[in-house]
């Protein structure tokens, strides 16, 4: 990721903010498959 390439975050608070984006990504992902289901039945 560029923010840690460029030194702004530290490794550590690099992984935590990636695993907090993955999280994101799942829930928007199940709320999308939940609505499109929704939209569908």
């Amino acid at each position: 990721m560029i923010v840690g390439r460029l030194g702004y975050l530290k490794e550590q608070e690099l992984k935590v903010t990636l695993n907090k984006c993955e999280e994101i990504g799942r829930m928007l992902h199940s709320l999308i498959e939940k609505l499109s289901q929704n939209k569908k039945g």
